[in-house]
């Protein structure tokens, strides 16, 4: 029996060397393979019975092969954004087919990381295996059940054509300067208040003009000449005989506007569009030392809503941005403001559209799409209290266009801070900008982070989170079953899955660009594969031995 048991000792020793000779072959043939672990032959002994002191039953050897999928391998360089590599414990998920099913397609599991995408988009590794990822939605959340595997899906990056964004944010920092001298003083006219008349159809009651009598109104270097004629006035040469001729005639010249009052002593009143310069009156009532025919306010122009963006009166600071439609056109949005004389720290301002044909006729009328007092304290900082420009933007655009109402938040800087707009001494002029939104960008590329977002680029600037890659996790990874295209397979050995972000607990991070290397070594596996050849020797050895033995033995019969 102890012959025989040697015999078949020496047999399972060649098997088991076998068995290690072919783990070493796939070995050295991997050697250039991404992500691959070496498969290493641990020997254990077979007992038929325990051993006594007066015997010895030989049982031989059994070899199984451990897959030693923890080992990290080196990190290798690559110049595709969609090479990845594992730092840590963790395996990308992979499957078989690209739509899995119940009845179609596998989960594996591997390092092999050399991802590119196929003619649809789908990223697949070198084997064909279709990497697996959390789709992230339109809020940036992925599925709150993670440890499903069919909530995963195939990553794709096709069918990204391109993305424009709207501009829902615009502000900006600027001074204006505290020593401006005023351009507007609100409501500011000259007013004939103190003649008396009670009657809007006759002057000559009351004032006694005489034909051919004149007066002069200036308004800047501007000079009007008015007459009075007893009979057939022609306004548009400035001549007048009733108090309504007067303020057609007026209103006839170029800078000059006139109201007339009801009631029963109604007066004529005159402002002046000159931003800067005073109204002033020559002549009086029956030559000179008469009574004056207007009580005179000299100062800067009238100021009504409308009156920056549509021209009437000019800026003293004028800035325009740029801003992006919901079609990714560029439109531009101009900031406006003078100096308001009623109140030496506050100022007018505009917020209007250019071409005011851009917008709707009626919902903003010459463009105009705010309009407001911005207001400064005494140190020169804003004053978010006394200031009535409203910080939010309402914009409808012309119908014509195609496009949608534009909602954009306007940021004029902090109460009390110097982070926006400033009055300080010293010339008016824009410090910084911000717009937000992009006009149409296409789609240039992916790239993935350490925490596996992938992420689409487009020519724009603007990106898109489209999956977040999650790494699976076993309690014994080296327990999985190898499968073909250097990956694995559940097992019951392995444990129970689990799938985690990268960079969190134990899974490890993402190297993108990078390959990680084979972990085979070829010096140790040509050492192995001596020790293999000479154990293998050996057990031949085993084997002829014995059989010169039962030869000598069957020889004694004969």
């Amino acid at each position: 029996m102890s012959l025989y048991g040697a015999l078949f000792s020496g047999v399972s020793g060649l098997t088991a060397q076998s068995e290690a000779l072919g783990a070493i072959s796939d070995n050295i043939t991997n050697v250039d393979t991404v992500g691959y672990k070496r498969t290493e032959e641990r020997f254990s002994t077979l007992v038929t019975e325990p051993m006594t002191a007066s015997t010895y039953t030989p049982g031989g050897v059994s070899a199984s092969p451990l897959n030693l999928v923890t080992q990290q391998g080196l990190l290798q360089s690559s110049a595709s954004p969609t090479d990845l590599s594992i730092t840590g414990n963790g395996l990308f998920v992979v499957n078989s087919v690209i739509n899995p099913t119940a009845t179609d397609g596998q989960y594996m599991f591997t390092r092999a990381g050399s991802f590119t995408a196929d003619a649809n988009g789908n990223l697949r590794n070198a084997a064909g295996l279709y990497l697996q990822g959390w789709k992230i939605n339109s809020n940036g959340a992925i599925p709150v059940n993670r440890s499903d595997l069919t909530a995963l899906s195939t990553v794709n990056i096709n069918g990204l054509t391109g993305t424009a964004t709207p501009t829902t944010a615009v502000s900006m920092k600027a001074n204006l300067q505290a020593s401006q001298t005023p351009g507007v003083n609100g409501p500011q006219v000259i007013t004939n208040n103190a003649l008396g008349i009670n009657a809007t159809t006759d002057v000559t009651g009351v004032t006694k003009l005489a034909n051919n009598n004149t007066f002069t109104i200036t308004n800047g270097a501007i000079t009007h000449t008015f007459t009075y004629k007893s009979a057939a006035p022609n306004t548009a040469n400035g001549e007048f005989n009733t108090l309504q001729d007067l303020v057609n005639a007026i209103n006839g010249t170029v800078g000059l506007t006139a109201t007339l009052s009801s009631g029963a002593n109604p007066t004529i009143s005159v402002a002046g569009k000159n931003p800067t310069a005073p109204i002033t009156v020559a002549g009086t009532l029956n030559g000179a030392g008469g009574t004056p025919l207007f009580a005179t306010t000299t100062g800067g122009a009238t100021y009504a809503v409308g009156d920056l963006a549509n021209g009437t009166v000019t800026p003293q600071f004028e800035r325009s941005l740029g801003i992006f439609d919901s079609q990714g056109g560029t439109r531009q949005l101009t900031l406006a403001f003078v100096k308001d004389g009623t109140s030496p720290n506050q100022w007018r301002g505009e917020v209007f559209i250019q071409p005011p044909t851009d917008t709707d006729p009626i919902a903003n009328p010459n463009g105009l799409v705010a309009s407001g007092i911005i207001s400064f304290n005494a140190d020169g900082t804003l004053n978010a209290a006394g200031t009535t420009i409203p910080s939010t933007l309402n914009i409808t655009w012309n119908s014509s266009l195609g496009i949608s109402p534009s909602k954009i938040t306007l940021g004029l800087g902090t109460d009390g801070q110097a982070d926006g707009f400033t009055q300080f001494d010293t010339p008016s002029q824009q410090i910084s900008s911000s717009v937000n939104g992009t006009i149409f960008g296409s789609f240039t590329g992916v790239t993935v982070s350490n925490a596996g977002i992938v992420t689409a680029q487009f020519s724009n600037g603007q990106t898109r989170n489209l999956y977040q890659l999650p790494l699976a996790i076993f309690p014994n990874a080296d327990g999985l079953s190898n499968q073909t295209g250097n990956a694995y397979g559940l097992t019951p050995e392995a444990g129970q899955v689990s799938l985690q972000q990268p960079t969190t607990g134990s899974a490890g991070s993402i190297s993108p660009g990078t390959l990680e290397a084979s972990t085979v070594d070829l010096a140790t596996e040509f050492t192995n594969m001596i020790i293999t050849q000479r154990a293998y020797s050996a057990a031949g050895k085993i084997i002829t031995t014995t059989d010169q033995m039962l030869n000598e033995l069957i020889q004694l019969k004969q």
